[in-house]
């Protein structure tokens, strides 16, 4: 592949993928917003982020299975046509409206997620960790924006219909250069490539991705369960609302560095298995010192150890993804296999906490599941990097 051509694909997946966490991330922030305006119960505003998560995993299978049949660059457009008309019917619609757009939103991210990881893949074989790593940032980099700057913008912008409209839009500018990826010379799986069902079978069996899926689930539990509660948290340790704000910024700019940093890491000394004890044992102490604190120094430090783990914990998830694919379709199978698993377990996270705080008043429950979480995410992911290991090694 040309420089150029090279080029102009890396920018196509860093800007689809610009459109892949801002629309989800800035919900968390505006959901006191959303509640107000729709009268909705803490159950009803966790569906507006575990939506896009049952989507993914509904989304991700289809996805493996059907994409292989068309174009991708076909498939990423249609992909970030619906991110951009459901966020706009998500934020200038009806109660209604909420759901439809989100539920248009989610569609074609989820689609996004199995698609992006098959063409890193196979486009850029021999430094798939380094394209890993700035597909991560990309995402984490803009959900920390949509985090951070979703408050301020109210202010600005006039109204959150507006904000959340503002990160859909930015697809448009991912739409017009997979228009020009699709009327290049790049040859991005043109042909139908599918796999064959004794092959399907044989993947189905394997252990090692079941454990992928279980890590990819155990960490996006914990992330999503964090973009629409860890707000309403620090909403009891601070009523400036900059500061909760800073905050989720905090949380967000922290997994751009480990996001970015920890695949490379990885695949420079073939062991995962630092990334893993690092990412579970920042999650675990960093939730507790959130929860137990009520000084913002603390609150920091809490909030950079969380967003240490959900940088690193993600992009190795996608690494591992990977890694363990041999080809192409075997790649979109794969991702999509674990996101459908990943993602079912992480959908139950907003609501299931959501739902514990309307019947208790409290936090402690839901903070004790997350740091189950946590302790499981090691145990899952120390196992799957040991088989993973024994296979590429």
């Amino acid at each position: 592949m040309k420089k150029e051509s090279k080029v102009l694909l890396a920018s196509g997946i860093v800007f689809a993928a610009i459109c892949m966490r801002s629309p989800i991330g800035s919900v968390g922030p505006l959901v006191k917003f959303i509640k107000s305006d729709f009268l909705l119960s803490s159950s009803e505003a966790g569906m507006i982020t575990t939506i896009p998560l049952i989507l993914f995993a509904l989304a991700a299978p289809l996805a493996g299975i059907i994409a292989p049949r068309y174009k991708s660059s076909t498939v990423v457009l249609f992909c970030l046509l619906l991110i951009l008309g459901g966020g706009w019917i998500r934020s200038y619609t009806n109660t209604a409206g909420l759901f439809v757009g989100t539920i248009l939103l989610g569609t074609g991210i989820g689609t996004l997620n199995v698609i992006q990881l098959a063409i890193i893949r196979e486009q850029f074989p021999d430094q798939i960790g380094l394209m890993t790593g700035i597909y991560t940032t990309s995402m984490k980099l803009f959900a920390a924006l949509g985090s951070g700057l979703s408050v301020s913008l109210v202010f600005a912008l006039s109204s959150w219909r507006n904000v959340l409209s503002l990160w859909s839009t930015l697809s448009l500018i991912a739409i017009i250069l997979w228009i020009l990826i699709s009327r290049s010379k790049l040859s991005i799986q043109a042909k139908p490539a599918i796999l064959p069902l004794h092959v399907l079978g044989r993947n189905f069996r394997k252990p090692k991705f079941w454990l992928i899926s279980g890590f990819m689930g155990s960490q996006a539990l914990i992330y999503y369960c964090i973009v629409a509660w860890l707000p309403t948290i620090l909403a009891t340790k601070s009523s400036v609302v900059e500061t909760i704000g800073l905050l989720m910024f905090l949380v967000e700019f922290l997994s751009v560095i480990s996001g970015f940093a920890a695949p490379i890491f990885t695949h420079r000394i073939h062991n995962g298995l630092p990334i893993v004890i690092i990412s579970s044992a920042c999650y675990l102490s960093g939730i507790l010192i959130v929860f137990l604190s009520n000084w913002i120094p603390l609150l920091i430090l809490g909030c950079c150890l969380i967003g240490t783990s959900s940088g690193a914990s993600f992009s190795y998830a996608l690494l591992l993804i990977g890694m363990n694919g041999t080809t192409h379709q075997e790649t979109a199978w794969l991702s999509g296999f674990s996101q459908m698993i990943g993602y079912i377990i992480a959908a139950i996270g907003p609501v299931l906490l959501g739902s514990i705080y309307d019947a208790t008043n409290n936090w402690t429950i839901p903070v004790l599941i997350l740091c189950c979480t946590s302790i499981s995410m090691f145990l899952i992911g120390k196992k799957a990097n040991n088989l993973t290991r024994s296979t590429t090694t």
